[in-house]
């Protein structure tokens, strides 16, 4: 019974090292360790629309939050110290229109929005092309 387990141990830590792997590669080709600042750099949006997606798509491919309230967006640009748009609602508001994101909720205090699938892949054709 001890050598049996001793395998099962043995098999998890095969399986949890190859998960680990997994994990640190990234299909963009951008570290998981990467910070917020330096993947917008990488990322280089073509203005604010495109950060904001690109702020939404680090939140959930780094951070493991996939909606967002214009809070998060407004502290990630001081967390990366970039600086605002003069309307940051609108250039939300104008991801939304671009199909990158969309109203997912209200919490009663803020609207609550996520990525969408095109959000998703507009973040990555930028970044692959980066590449």
């Amino acid at each position: 019974m001890n050598e049996e387990i001793r395998q099962e141990i043995e098999e998890l830590k095969n399986r949890v090292e190859a998960l680990e792997e997994m994990a640190e590669e990234d299909s963009s080709g951008i570290s998981r360790s990467m910070d917020l600042s330096t993947f917008i750099q990488e990322f280089d949006p073509n203005g604010h629309t495109e950060r904001i997606a690109a702020i939404a798509y680090y939140r959930e491919a780094h951070e493991g939050e996939d909606t967002f309230t214009t809070t998060d967006i407004r502290e990630a640009y001081n967390r990366a110290r970039f600086q605002k748009p003069a309307n940051l609602s609108d250039a939300i508001a104008n991801a939304e229109n671009n199909g990158w994101v969309y109203r997912k909720e209200n919490d009663g205090q803020e609207v609550v929005r996520q990525l969408t699938n095109a959000g998703i892949e507009m973040v990555e054709e930028v970044m692959s092309d980066e590449s």
